[in-house]
């Protein structure tokens, strides 16, 4: 019986189709979001805290390389948000804390639902206890919510890319100004979080396997990954974590979510 909610936006899982957004009736998708992004994902937040998650008309993957109609795109997926966000608070939400998590595309419109809505409204604002935007580009340039900094801060966001050691996309700026926190050891220093802090991996099978397993730094606004310590590591390796940014620290995300939630008086 969680006494918290957590809105969660899906990351972009429109990869086929003849439209720029995709449609929110399709069965096919809508399952493939499901035993995907809700099982990897906002699966992290089940026990915890109550989880909305809307199906949206979300951008074609195609979108991040065409940005004429990729802004368009954009924009139908953000009004499907933001009309799903004020239905929740009108409905649902009934005066309890909540959390806005996202990932990818998600974290993206979970960023504009922040500037346009929550933090323009001193009630949401007030509600809104912590805010996870892993896998893309944040900057710390919200009025009145800080990056977290600390493994028990609240009212605060948290935004972390995962990358293998060494690797950086070259179309990728590298910059200090990216706000980025390691999710093993929750601080923004550069210090490794070595393999004995690692809590654990969700696979696609939704079966967690091999804890101390990974070991982890902030660099220039990424996360680098030492190599993955578990049986066929080369059949997992990438240069790029993109997909499994919550897979790889799903417990010591859930763990760390409680902990915050303890030390601040809401468990």
């Amino acid at each position: 019986n969680p006494k918290i909610d957590v809105f969660f936006i899906h990351p972009t899982l429109y990869l086929k189709g003849d439209r720029w957004n995709a449609d929110v009736n399709d069965k096919k998708l809508n399952k493939t979001i499901c035993n995907t992004a809700i099982k990897n994902q906002a699966s992290v937040f089940s026990g915890i805290a109550t989880i909305y998650a809307p199906h949206y008309r979300q951008m074609h993957i195609q979108s991040y390389s065409d940005l004429t109609n990729g802004y368009q795109a954009l924009d139908i997926a953000y009004e499907d948000i933001e009309t799903a966000f004020l239905y929740y608070w009108k409905h649902i939400n009934k005066g309890r804390k909540f959390i806005l998590a996202g990932h990818s595309q998600g974290t993206t419109l979970g960023e504009l639902l922040l500037k346009k809505v929550i933090l323009q409204n001193d009630s949401m604002k007030k509600q809104l206890l912590l805010t996870y935007l892993p896998g893309m580009p944040i900057k710390p340039i919200f009025e009145g919510l800080p990056a977290c900094t600390t493994p028990n801060q609240m009212e605060c966001f948290l935004s972390w890319r995962t990358l293998a050691e060494g690797y950086f996309p070259s179309d990728w700026s590298s910059s200090d100004s990216i706000s980025c926190v390691n999710p093993i050891s929750w601080e923004t220093d550069s210090l490794v979080s070595e393999n004995e802090n690692h809590l654990g991996i969700l696979f696609q099978n939704h079966k967690i396997h091999y804890p101390k397993s990974i070991a982890a730094y902030n660099h220039n606004g990424v996360v680098w990954i030492k190599p993955i310590k578990i049986p066929f590591a080369s059949f997992y390796k990438m240069d790029n974590y993109h997909i499994a940014d919550y897979n790889l620290f799903w417990i010591n995300i859930r763990h760390n979510l409680r902990y915050r939630l303890k030390e601040n008086g809401y468990d």
